[in-house]
């Protein structure tokens, strides 16, 4: 391990919730939003066992990671093992701002308070994962941080949306993002994001919430997503370059060409998908629930699992039982 791993540490937040969990049903069905547009997708909690390879991802291919913070309510998988000093529990009431707010259910407010989560133990620089992003190779440090220590925030090639009539709920999100932006900085088009790990820095989140603060603390009281909701992740990885521009230590916007996102979808090419995943991994890919119908679902998530260990066949040592666990039978075999 280089001396700036010890004296410079990176640290994974990843957020987590297991919407199969009973108590987390119950909790969702007391605050279900009243009105239509405001009510979630059904797949946007289900838990289809991504998270074990996600962590497995992570081990093999980001080794220079001082710790990964598991951010749930309080809940906890029954296979992690806790006790392992590389990862820990942070519940959303270890760092949110407004205790009345909880519970939530929206990634959007969770990444609203990040801010506030250094006094969790988390380190002042944090790769931000969901639990559906994968590493499929080994990639240094330097992908994050260059080596005169600039960040490097992945954004797209695309622009944000602007706001259009029928535009689905994100893209509505993502156009009042750039209204938001273009407000800050009187400009008209802004980078958007790509499902890849995005490295967040404590004192520059602070600087993004009193800049934007006014709409980031609205949005941290929401408890499912809203169209209007500033979105942390959108706002920091456009606003602070444009803060640093100019500046020989600021953070760099670095452009990519493509990602590799695979819709988990009931269909054929879905199952083509997974074989060229398996065949070669790119750097990074996301595995993103689109299924509707909970028992095609389930059978889907069995399909997702066994490429995911074909994969990361090896266990983590967060794993309680490290034994490897076998693919289910027929599935991505031959």
């Amino acid at each position: 391990m280089a001396d700036n791993e010890f004296s410079d540490p990176i640290d994974v937040v990843m957020p987590w919730v297991d919407g199969n969990d009973p108590a987390h049903r119950a909790s969702l069905l007391r605050h279900w939003p009243k009105l239509p547009w405001n009510r979630p997708a059904p797949y946007r909690f289900r838990e289809n066992g991504e998270l074990r390879y996600a962590l497995r991802s992570i081990h093999l291919h980001l080794p220079w990671v001082r710790t990964i913070h598991l951010v749930t309510n309080g809940q906890v998988p029954s296979w992690l093992d806790l006790d392992h000093p590389g990862i820990r529990l942070v519940t959303h009431a270890d760092f949110f701002a407004d205790p009345s707010s909880l519970p939530v259910f929206s990634s959007s407010a969770i990444e609203a308070n990040l801010h506030r989560i250094g006094m969790a133990g988390v380190a002042d620089r944090f790769l931000l994962f969901n639990d559906d992003f994968f590493v499929g190779q080994l990639i240094p440090r330097e992908e994050f941080i260059s080596p005169d220590g600039r960040p490097r925030l992945h954004v797209m090639s695309a622009r944000l949306p602007r706001f259009r009539l029928q535009a689905d709920r994100y893209r509505h999100t993502l156009a009042f993002n750039n209204l938001l932006l273009c407000l800050a900085f009187r400009r008209r088009r802004w980078s958007y994001p790509p499902h890849i790990p995005l490295l967040l820095e404590l004192d520059k989140l602070a600087w993004l919430n009193a800049r934007f603060g006014f709409w980031l603390r609205r949005t941290s009281r929401h408890r499912f997503r809203q169209r209007t909701d500033a979105l942390a992740r959108v706002l920091y990885l456009n606003a602070v370059p444009e803060r640093d521009r100019g500046l020989p230590e600021g953070a760099l916007q670095v452009k990519l060409a493509g990602e590799h996102v695979i819709a988990v979808r009931d269909d054929d090419a879905f199952s083509r998908s997974l074989a060229s995943l398996v065949g070669q991994p790119p750097a990074f890919f996301c595995l993103n629930d689109e299924i509707d119908d909970e028992a095609r679902a389930a059978v889907r998530a069995l399909e997702m699992q066994a490429a995911l260990a074909a994969i990361f066949p090896d266990p983590s040592p967060f794993e309680k039982d490290r034994r490897s666990i076998p693919r289910p039978p027929g599935l991505l075999n031959g």
